[in-house]
Parts: C-alpha cells; sequence; structure tokens
C-alpha cells in the first residue's frame, strides 16, 4: 500500500486536478497521490453562495473522476481528493478571466478592497463513495494596485483562467489577512475514512497559508 504521511496507514490519493498548484500543495503536505484530472461545469447555480459552491464543485470533481475510472485497477481502497477555490466580492463569486479585458476588470474591483478566497475540499472513499468535505475562507485585503501595475501584469497572460486573478503579482502585498475558519461536513463513519478528517484540515491549512500569505 502506498502511504502518506499525514496518515500512513491510510488509502490511497488520487487528485482529481491537473492544476500545478495542487500538486505543489499536495507534495508540501507529504502526500502520495496520483492525478486524474476531470473538467465539470463550474458555473454558479442561482443564488449560490461561494461556501456552498465550492463545497459542490469540489465533491463533483471527485465523484466525476471516481465514476471516470480514476481508481480503475487499484488493488488496494483509494480516496479521490475533489478541490475548488475562487474569489468572492460584494457576496459575488468571480469566475476565471477568460481574456485580458476581464482580467483587468476583476484586478480594479479587487484593488484596495476587502475581499473572501472560499477553498472546497472534497475527499470520496472509492469503495462506498461515503465523502468528507470541508470549506475553508480566508478574508484578505491587499494593497491598492495602479492601473500600470494591473496593465502589465495582465499584459503577462498569467491571470486567464485562474480562480486567483492576481496570483503571481510579484510586488502584490497583503494590507491584513483574518486566519482560515473551516466548517467541517462529514458523512465519514466507517473503517478507513475515519482520519480523513485530519488530512483535510492539514491540506485546507497549507492551502489557505499558501494563497494568502
Amino acid at each position: 500500500m502506498r502511504t502518506n504521511l499525514l496518515n500512513p496507514f491510510g488509502p490511497r490519493v488520487v487528485l482529481a486536478s491537473r492544476s500545478a498548484r495542487r500538486r505543489e500543495l499536495l507534495t508540501l503536505v507529504g502526500a502520495h497521490f496520483d492525478c486524474f484530472p476531470v473538467e465539470v461545469d463550474e458555473s454558479p447555480l442561482p443564488e449560490e453562495r461561494a461556501e456552498a459552491h465550492v463545497l459542490r464543485l469540489a465533491e463533483t470533481k471527485a465523484r466525476a473522476a471516481l465514476e471516470r475510472g480514476a481508481t480503475r485497477g487499484y488493488a488496494e481502497t483509494a480516496v479521490v481528493l475533489g478541490a475548488d477555490t475562487i474569489v468572492s466580492i460584494d457576496r459575488e463569486i468571480l469566475g476565471k478571466p477568460g481574456n485580458q479585458e476581464s482580467a483587468g476588470r476583476m484586478l480594479r474591483r479587487l484593488s484596495g478592497r476587502v475581499h473572501e478566497v472560499w477553498t472546497g475540499i472534497s475527499l470520496v472513499h472509492s469503495d462506498d463513495g461515503r465523502a468528507v468535505t470541508q470549506a475553508v475562507r480566508s478574508i484578505v485585503k491587499f494593497a491598492r494596485l495602479d492601473d500600470a501595475e494591473i496593465e502589465r501584469y495582465v499584459a503577462t497572460g498569467a491571470p486567464k483562467g485562474q480562480s486567483l486573478p492576481y496570483d503571481g503579482i510579484a510586488e502584490l502585498r497583503w494590507d491584513s489577512r483574518e486566519e482560515f475558519v473551516a466548517d467541517m461536513k462529514s458523512e465519514a463513519s466507517q473503517a478507513g475514512t475515519e482520519d480523513l478528517p485530519n488530512f483535510t484540515d492539514a491540506f485546507g491549512m497549507v492551502f489557505v497559508e499558501q494563497l494568502s500569505r
């Protein structure tokens, strides 16, 4: 059985994402894992809150990977990890910018203001589909960016398709940050899934620390 430093006697982990950042963070917390990327519709539902949105998408991604054969051929039990991150401001979920113009609009709206970064994490057990799902919130304010800074960064193409359109601005400095609060929704109870909340707690802590520092 492939072991994990966070859960050395636990099941094998499959990441339902191609995100380089998520692979990096899983490695950072000591996990050994495989990747099985999936594409799902990430559009918010009508009146859907940010927390509910990331919880739904994280579990949807994990279940989609499981249904499409992410653990097929494994001799041992596995868990599939899905994750989703969004930015929310004025109670509105901001999607991933599709071009430079939309990226610029988003950055100007966020500049110098307080916003929320929500991450949903879901682990689905391969044997019976039981899930552990957690939402993590970070409240962030960063220094105001002038038009020249925004235009230079947008011109690099880095914000396109990113949940955090400002991730990668070298001169970005947080004015303030509130520590994350987490809401655990767990249906895991049988043998082999008891340690999953500890895994999601650790992954969520590292994820938010990296995004919000």
